[in-house]
């Protein structure tokens, strides 16, 4: 009887331990229920971010739907032991894959580029942005990364309007350069770390250049023209300036062609030279005007061909304002804030990259058939400021490394921009066809891998910019060319025959000819 007794007590015991346990599985499907409820929910209101991709629409709306159907079915269709064992593989799998996710967090950082370049032979700079920043600083220099306007502009709460971060009395500045005459860390892209001295207004320039009566040549664009992952020299602003001495690079990264419009209003009108040239990237410009045309103050650029926030003449100021920036932003690689990498965790981040799905990252250029109405009403406005001082405005369109690698699938919004240029009869030097004609094209990016263009592809980009702007030059009637204001003692701008020799003693020189003489006078 004390036996059967006992063993009905383990029975209870037993029992009601599985029962406990069931009641924390059945917690946990409801926890899975509403999980799936907020994940679908939050899909459907960032809808646009993945409809660019039926894998993708597939993946974030299937996901929540399969997970609240599996819930359901595990609460109310299958048998408490079903459910346990269902609940131990669901757990170990959701445990598993958060140990993984830590893991690539701390230490699972694979760089492909870094791979690349020790393949090819390639000494790779280990070190990491807050090592250059200490060692430069070590040695008693100014040092600080470089700072892109586009970061600057931040979504007002509640609203969609983008507003700079940045203000001088009260009043909200959008700085267009970077910190002046520092040391500025740039990007490893090519495997060493590029630093370059940033001149007087915080762009990307040697020094003295500022200093010229008579400008040959300004560039603006995005990381294209600020010389992302090449040393000076290899740039292609740095090989245009071999040709055209007196140019400026007015280029920063990650600009879109608003603010392309913006800093020409702010400098190139200081400047006034012969010829603007835009670096388009096809790979994000348009998609750029996505964020730059909710920004008031980028916008007002467009709406007062009058209005502008004078950064030119309040250079010292806005440079206060933007080492304090810098400073914190040099402070923020010190210090890594905990919530950030704790909703790295939670969202999978590294492990959804590594196996595919981060979906967000690679959205292709989709629905910005608007954005190609203000993208020309920008390109056309831009043409009439340059010609406001006789100066000419010419598009290179640089290619993407993805147009090359799926080459049916990239997006077909070339087309349109091309057309845009014709009709408004602005001159254009297309580099496309001529990376076609290169044997291997990827030879042409750092390590063929997708970003920037290495030396190869930026010798050959500005090689086909300098002979697009000797032929507009050549096209130009001599009453539309903006050299008379130059003419100096002794030169008669429809001389036949000069007998200057270039470049030493032609005071004018205009890439390989005297651009005071007749173009039938070359030297």
């Amino acid at each position: 009887m004390q036996i059967m007794n006992a063993n009905s007590n383990s029975t209870n015991m037993n029992e009601r331990i599985f029962m406990r346990i069931v009641n924390l599985c059945n917690w946990f499907w409801y926890f899975m229920l509403t999980l799936a409820v907020v994940l679908l929910a939050t899909v459907l209101i960032r809808l646009e971010l993945y409809a660019h991709s039926r894998v993708a629409l597939v993946v974030y709306l299937g996901a929540p739907v399969l997970l609240f159907a599996v819930a359901v079915g595990m609460l109310k269709l299958v048998s408490p032991l079903q459910r346990l064992n269902v609940s131990l593989l669901a757990a170990s799998v959701v445990f598993s894959a958060f140990l993984i996710e830590i893991y690539l967090g701390f230490y699972g950082h694979v760089d492909l580029r870094s791979i690349k370049a020790l393949a090819s032979g390639v000494q790779v700079d280990s070190k990491t942005r807050k090592e250059v920043i200490e060692k430069l600083r070590n040695e008693g220099r100014q040092a600080y990364l470089t700072i892109h306007p586009r970061p600057l502009l931040q979504r007002n709460p509640g609203g969609n309007e983008w507003h700079s971060i940045l203000s001088i009395e009260g009043q909200e500045v959008l700085p267009l350069g970077g910190i002046a005459s520092v040391d500025t860390v740039y990007n490893r892209e090519s495997g060493q770390w590029v630093v370059y001295r940033s001149d007087e207004y915080g762009f990307r320039n040697p020094s003295g250049t500022w200093s010229h009566d008579d400008f040959d040549l300004v560039v603006i664009g995005d990381s294209f023209a600020h010389g992302a992952g090449l040393m000076d020299g290899e740039d292609v602003v740095s090989l245009l300036r071999n040709d055209f001495p007196h140019t400026v690079n007015l280029g920063n990264g990650g600009n879109g062609p608003l603010m392309v419009f913006a800093t020409l209003r702010e400098y190139g009108q200081k400047l006034k030279p012969h010829f603007v040239v835009y670096l388009y990237f096809e790979g994000n410009d348009l998609r750029d005007l996505d964020k730059e045309k909710d920004s008031p103050l980028l916008m007002r650029y467009l709406l007062d061909p009058s209005w502008s926030q004078n950064l030119y003449e309040h250079h010292k100021a806005v440079n206060t304002i933007l080492l304090d920036f810098g400073e914190k932003q040099v402070r923020k690689y010190y210090v890594e804030n905990p919530l950030d990498r704790l909703r790295q965790i939670l969202a999978l981040s590294n492990l959804r990259g590594r196996i595919g799905l981060n979906f967000t990252a690679k959205r292709k250029l989709r629905n910005l058939q608007p954005d190609l109405v203000l993208l020309e009403d920008i390109l056309q406005r831009t043409r009439e400021e340059v010609q406001t001082w006789g100066g000419t405005f010419v598009v290179a369109y640089l290619p993407a490394w993805k147009r090359y690698k799926n080459p049916d699938n990239y997006h077909m919004y070339r087309s349109n921009v091309l057309n845009i240029l014709k009709n408004n009869k602005i001159p254009v030097v297309d580099l496309h066809p001529v990376f076609q004609k290169q044997n291997d094209v990827f030879s042409l990016f750092h390590f063929g891998l997708d970003g920037h263009y290495n030396k190869i592809g930026a010798r050959l980009v500005a090689e086909e910019v300098r002979k697009g702007l000797n032929e507009v030059y050549r096209e130009t009637e001599i009453s539309q060319r903006p050299v008379s204001r130059n003419k100096k003692e002794g030169h008669n701008i429809n001389q036949i025959n000069c007998s200057l020799t270039l470049p030493q003693t032609c005071p004018m020189k205009w890439g390989h000819f005297c651009f005071l003489c007749d173009l039938s006078s070359w030297h």
